[in-house]
């Protein structure tokens, strides 16, 4: 009775008071000052009290909380205890409630302490539209319940903006482009858009795509380089254009969602669904020699965890890596049962330093692949009119080979990229297309009889070296054939150019019981590639071996064919990333300086430099002599001798229409390969063919695995009823499952925040316990079910909001608004949103005709500070020139180490991690920026000039062209008299008459004449009304 006679005395009576809101006013209390104790993280949990889930009273301890009794209560006895001792919070964590707390904790109570579930992890259900008194003020269902809380709080909406202004901003936030002043005008004169139409022409735009990709792209943290200290190229941008393209389709948001996730798990998925999948390939990515690839694979399967959480979800996962979510319902249990869904694609760990890194795959564009099916189609053609001649090519083979068989050794066989061959026979010379420097005589091995003629044997006194050939790389593509019968089936070396030691580099062929086996090394321990036989090989016999690679630096390129055809190997070694050079050791048969010596013989060694056909390695593995083929009646040779003899006689047909259908083909093939081979690479998922164990990680590191998990979906946000093993693909779905709490709530959220500057949700990066609540809780969950049920349409809910007349309002604020409402919560004005650092750069750009509106492609290189690469990295800013210097920002080249200087002054996110609400300031450097950026100076000098050109002679109309085109409205009489009397001013300066002011711009001299207008327009690039229209 003491209690309640202080707590009465405290706080007054306490019934005449509003009733509490658990998830405004207790919730809040709870999660800053009492669940980093006595939350979701079991670790940390103390007294073994949970106080975040309220919902079962009688699972806490007998007294600690007693609805409508709080002076029986022992959290509120704690809360208010004087003792040092026993209140909580204790003094030592610096959590106290104040007095306001304390007495809205003791009214709950009183209350009957009710609990309710975080706002955010309820499936949200369309609320009813409330009455409201001005229902003509209402366009729609938006306004309605906008309009009610500013009743309630006794706020008016703003008046109607101007419809220049409404029409600019309605543009700027559809298309980061403005209006065109010259067609505003024709169609307000002649033909009057509704404002309406004018939503449906932004919607309509290819320049839609654009604006609405490029959040999303801070939100992948899409960039052009790989991050970290090398900071390497990478060709995403393939991906990037997928985006764009996808919104100015108006791809639903759960097929946008679900492409990018798992597209290639799809069945049957096409190109376009694949390439999607590069939303989770665009994080950073390590190539530093002394990466360890376990870890490096752990921070990027992080990385994709958090980023599908907070893009889709709005959370926070990160917080369960390394234990329960102290906040939120998220046990680190769950975080990597999310891990493991993205713990299986079939990256090795390391980044290649330039490039992309696997897996990835070739990504025509729309246009390409049209291309393609013509060269394909060619292609096609041309081998169907060559196979009508098969009835011919018969005939004619018969006479062929009678013809040759006696010079068989002289006709044309293979030569396309045969750098090197060896026959063996009696000798080491042989015949080299490229140049080998003069080096000192070579001893010889012993002879004996090879698989045609002789061949060497090896029988470990032989150095084996045939000196400098075979000079490849890990960026040169190449095929090494020969023939190798074993003694035995003991280790050694079939052949070699390779160092040893912790810094060699080169390649080898070993033999180890009965398993070929091919390393590949770059540098040292930091850059190897390696594959071996699964089956062994122990018949002492001939066997043809090839050895392919074909430059992707990843071990998968490598191919083993034994006999003529494919083995199945498992890779050794995968670690390969940065550029190698030439081993300085000379090419070695039966020799290594890795391996034992080999016993055994060899024979028939040919090199070349490109990756043969699998038919091609098929021909080559033929034992008999070409002279041996042709001497053989057609009836007596193998399957494969027919196919040889059939390519010889091709090879080397030289007339008629058999020689032409050859050629045909030939130069079809040659077409399709190099269109192919210039086609860009974007990197995507790719499950594993087995799938990786995943563990829990103490404190979240690499090397502390614990228990392992399976992959799965967080039950604590909603449930999963799939039974069979969770991937990919059932993770999109359950993302856009209609009853998922989340992710319709968050998207109509970024939605808003991209039309209104700031979401209903102000933490548009946290729907959480720790963010912020909605500010119209009805609105947003009114809008997540419309957006649902609209079949996920993103243009449909734009269109809502942007014919709201919530949307329409004035921006400008009276001093009673500004009081009541400063930062605009209740949506009583309209917003004046300051432009995204690439729409800066656009406008100044458009606004002076300047701007190239061509779509996509490789990313572009426009100006920046001379020398600002070379001194910060190992590269040289290639920058462009042309049409490629004024294109939109979004194909800006975006290294991350290094960000376009221009835009990052403007507050363009670092694309370093996820990114969901941009920042925005106010610095002296972005004033520097708007005075002297060259895109600035060049747009003013051409807006200037194109003043000039129109009123020659009338400084009023140059004001007014100035005005229209930048602002898209006219000049108020007191800006015309001001700016008039300027030009009047400067008439009368000797400069006025100059033929040089001094003034160049990108070396081009500012003529005087047009002086004035050069400076207008700067001043007018630079005005807040400019950068955050009203």
């Amino acid at each position: 009775m003491l209690l309640a006679f202080v707590l009465l005395a405290s706080f007054g009576c306490l019934g005449g008071t509003e009733a509490m809101d658990f998830r405004r006013d207790i919730q809040p209390i709870l999660s800053n000052h009492c669940f980093p104790c006595h939350g979701p993280d079991a670790a940390e949990r103390k007294a073994n009290l949970r106080l975040d889930r309220l919902d079962d009273l009688d699972g806490l301890p007998e007294g600690i909380l007693i609805p409508e009794h709080p002076e029986s209560s022992a959290i509120i006895h704690r809360v208010l205890s004087q003792d040092p001792a026993e209140r909580m919070p204790p003094p030592d964590t610096h959590l106290e409630l104040n007095s306001q707390q304390k007495k809205q904790l003791t009214q709950w109570v009183l209350e009957g302490a009710q609990w309710q579930p975080h706002w955010s992890f309820i499936p949200p259900s369309r609320p009813p539209l409330p009455e409201v008194h001005h229902a003509d003020w209402v366009r729609n269902p938006i306004d309605a319940f906008v309009l009610h809380l500013l009743e309630l709080q006794g706020l008016t909406p703003s008046p109607r903006a101007e419809p220049h202004t409404l029409a600019r901003r309605l543009s700027l936030a559809l298309t980061g482009l403005a209006l065109d002043w010259d067609r505003l005008q024709e169609e307000d004169a002649g033909h009057p858009r509704r404002y309406e139409d004018w939503v449906e022409h932004c919607l309509a735009s290819p320049h839609y795509g654009e604006a609405m990709a490029l959040p999303w792209l801070d939100a992948a943290r899409y960039a052009d380089t790989h991050g970290y200290q090398n900071d390497g190229e990478r060709e995403m941008w393939p991906w990037r254009d997928w985006v764009i393209h996808a919104f100015n389709q108006n791809m639903p948001y759960d097929q946008f969602t679900i492409e990018q996730l798992a597209g290639d798990l799809l069945p049957m998925p096409e190109v376009d669904q694949i390439i999607a999948t590069g939303f989770n390939r665009n994080h950073r990515y390590n190539s530093e020699g002394g990466s360890i690839p376990q870890e490096v694979t752990t921070e990027n399967v992080a990385d994709r965890v958090e980023t599908t959480c907070a893009t889709w979800m709005g959370v926070t996962m990160q917080c369960a890596r390394c234990h329960d979510h102290k906040y939120d319902p998220f046990s680190m249990e769950e975080y990597y049962g999310l891990f493991a869904i993205f713990h299986n694609i079939t990256e090795s760990g390391r980044a290649i330093r330039d490039g992309n890194s696997e897996p990835y795959i070739k990504a025509p564009n729309w246009h390409q692949q049209e291309t393609l099916r013509t060269l394909h189609k060619a292609r096609e053609e041309a081998q169907q009119r060559l196979d009508a001649l098969h009835p011919s090519i018969e005939r004619d083979l018969v006479t062929f080979s009678r013809w040759h068989q006696q010079d068989a050794s002289q006709l044309n066989w293979m030569q396309d990229g045969l750098i090197h061959q060896r026959s063996f026979e009696g000798h080491l010379q042989g015949v080299d297309a490229r140049t080998i420097e003069d080096q000192d005589p070579m001893p010889l091995p012993r002879w004996g009889k090879g698989i045609r003629g002789q061949g060497a044997v090896l029988d470990g006194q032989w150095k084996g070296s045939l000196g400098d050939i075979g000079r490849f790389t890990n960026q040169t593509p190449y095929t090494i054939s020969i023939w190798f019968h074993p003694d035995s089936i003991q280790d050694g070396a079939i052949f070699s150019r390779i160092e040893d030691g912790v810094g060699g580099k080169g390649y080898q062929l070993t033999y180890d019981a009965g398993h070929f086996a091919y390393l590949f090394i770059s540098q040292g321990y930091a850059g190897r590639m390696g594959i071996e036989s699964l089956e062994p090989f122990t018949e002492k016999r001939w066997y043809h071996l090839t050895v392919t690679y074909d430059a992707s630096m990843s071990a998968r390129g490598l191919r083993l064919f034994i006999d003529g055809e494919p083995v199945a190997c498992r890779i050794t070694q995968n670690n390969d990333s940065n550029p190698g050079a030439v081993s300085s050791q000379p090419f070695r048969i039966g020799v290594s300086s890795m391996a034992e010596h080999l016993f055994g013989m060899l024979d028939e060694l040919l090199i070349f430099d490109r990756v043969l056909k699998p038919r091609e390695i098929h021909w080559l593995s033929e034992p008999s002599s070409l002279g041996t083929i042709l001497s053989l009646e057609s009836t007596q040779r193998s399957p494969r001798q027919k196919e040889v003899a059939r390519a010889l006689y091709l090879q080397n047909v030289s007339h008629g229409p058999v020689h032409q259908a050859v050629k045909g083909l030939a130069e079809a093939q040659s077409r399709l390969q190099a269109f192919v081979d210039d086609l860009p690479t974007v990197m995507i998922m790719q499950e594993r063919d087995s799938p990786r164990p995943t563990h829990l990680l103490e404190r979240g590191q690499y090397d502390r695995p614990l228990a392992l998990v399976e992959p799965s979906l967080p039950k604590s946000i909603h449930p999963s009823k799939t039974d069979s093993r969770i991937d990919r693909l059932d993770l999109a779905h359950w993302l856009v499952a209609p009853h998922h709490p989340l992710t319709a709530r968050v998207q109509v959220n970024r939605l808003w925040q991209q039309m209104f500057g700031k979401g209903l949700v102000s933490t548009s990066e946290d729907f959480g316990i720790q963010g912020e609540p909605p500010s119209h809780p009805e609105l947003l969950d009114w809008l997540a079910v419309e957006f649902i049920e609209s079949g996920w349409d993103i243009k449909h809910m734009l269109r809502l909001i942007a014919q709201s007349a919530t949307y329409q309002q004035s921006s400008a604020s009276s001093t009673h608004q500004r009081e009541r409402d400063p930062e605009n919560q209740w949506m009583g004005r309209g917003p004046s949103v300051r432009l995204h650092a690439f729409h800066i750069r656009d406008l100044w750009l458009q606004a002076s005709a300047m701007l190239v509106t061509r779509h996509g492609g490789p990313p572009v290189y426009p100006y920046q500070p001379k020398d600002l690469w070379s001194e910060l990295s190992r590269k040289t800013y290639p920058q462009s020139s042309g049409p490629d210097l004024y294109r939109r920002s979004i194909y800006t080249y975006f290294k991350r180490t290094i960000n376009p200087p221009l835009m990052a002054t403007f507050d363009a996110s670092q694309r370093e991690s996820c990114i969901l609400k941009k920042e925005t300031t106010n610095t002296p450097l972005q004033a520097l920026a708007l005075f002297n950026a060259p895109e600035v100076m060049e747009a003013a000098k051409a807006l200037a000039q194109q003043s000039h050109w129109q009123h020659p002679h009338a400084p009023e109309g140059q004001i007014h062209y100035l005005y229209r085109h930048i602002l898209l409205r006219n000049p108020s009489q007191k800006e015309i008299e001001g700016l008039l009397a300027s030009y009047a001013s400067y008439q009368t300066m000797p400069q006025a008459t100059s033929k040089d002011l001094g003034v160049t711009v990108s070396n081009d001299p500012v003529e005087a004449s047009t002086f004035p207008a050069f400076c207008t327009a700067l001043c007018l690039f630079g005005l807040h009304e400019t950068l955050s229209p009203r």
